[in-house]
């Protein structure tokens, strides 16, 4: 199986990258040199793709011919304010349609990733049934994205696990607070994924179900971020991190995984496996800093 996925660089397509590359043919994209990013290797990168050149990805893709197009890239929620309202609506809510477009002429699998944050996180447990309720422009752009028809599966999740670039995400924002106290906020619920689980998931569905399309909720057991943190601080060889629970803030954008569950038979592992596993990723990657 040969794969292309467009934003190896960030945390999702950097984490799918790594995993495919030890089974699959994988190539991966870049925004700049692969010399600006401490990424291991250089094999299969294809540097200097800006979507706002859109032509430059469809000339990738006619190249490689890819089984699988995997859609990493986008605008993050972490770094929204750092773009106009026109750059969201280009770069989350038309490029996946305009992908899908290249990849149906070719017969090319698109796999595309949408966010918990097309909801308002007032309600929780959100089925794909539900009518996406963003009030900011991250998420109302990436639910235009999204896309419910043949050719293309949308996947819509969220994930956490090590980044290379921006570290702007919740576990990098945690390891970072080393000899501090922090608010762990108990009221916050998570169904999202480590980026390993949802590497294992993707796999199989590929594999298994390489017919499936629409979109649908990639979800785990649903988790306070106060829990989560404390279980990873707790799997983590060495963590000087107190973490206080609060219970003022609110927000629950957890969503309902039960009919992807059900049409692929596949399990998502306890929070303790996964994070289990990020701990130990963590720890290796300590231990090469010394």
């Amino acid at each position: 199986m040969k794969i292309l996925v467009i934003g190896r660089n960030g945390m999702i397509g950097n984490g799918i990258f790594e995993y495919f590359s030890n089974k699959y043919e994988v190539h991966g994209t870049l925004k700049r040199f692969a010399r600006d990013y401490p990424i291991k290797d250089h094999i299969n990168i294809i540097e200097n793709i800006d979507l706002k050149k859109i032509e430059l990805i469809e000339e990738v893709i006619n190249d490689l011919m890819p089984n699988v197009v995997i859609n990493c890239s986008g605008i993050i929620k972490q770094k929204s304010v750092e773009y106009s309202n026109d750059d969201h609506i280009y770069l989350n809510g038309q490029v996946p349609h305009i992908l899908l477009k290249n990849c149906q002429k070719k017969d090319i699998k698109l796999i595309n990733f949408s966010t918990d944050c097309v909801f308002d996180g007032k309600k929780g447990s959100y089925s794909e049934e539900d009518t996406p309720n963003a009030i900011d422009v991250y998420g109302s752009s990436k639910a235009m994205g999204e896309i419910s028809q043949d050719g293309c599966l949308t996947i819509r999740t969220s994930t956490i696990g090590l980044e290379i670039e921006n570290k702007h995400g919740l576990i990098e924002w945690f390891l970072d607070q080393s000899g501090k106290s922090i608010s762990g906020y108990d009221n916050a619920i998570y169904s999202g994924l480590t980026i390993n689980e949802l590497s294992r998931y993707l796999e199989h569905i590929l594999i298994n179900f390489p017919k499936l399309y629409g979109l649908y909720n990639m979800a785990s057991e649903k988790i306070s971020k106060y829990r989560l943190l404390s279980i990873l601080s707790e799997k983590l060889r060495y963590c000087t991190i107190d973490i206080e629970k609060n219970t003022e803030f609110y927000c629950d954008r957890s969503l309902d995984g039960t009919l992807l569950n059900s049409k692929t038979g596949f399990k998502v592992r306890s929070w303790e496996k996964m994070l289990s596993d990020l701990a130990l990723k963590i720890d290796e990657r300590e231990l090469l800093k010394n």
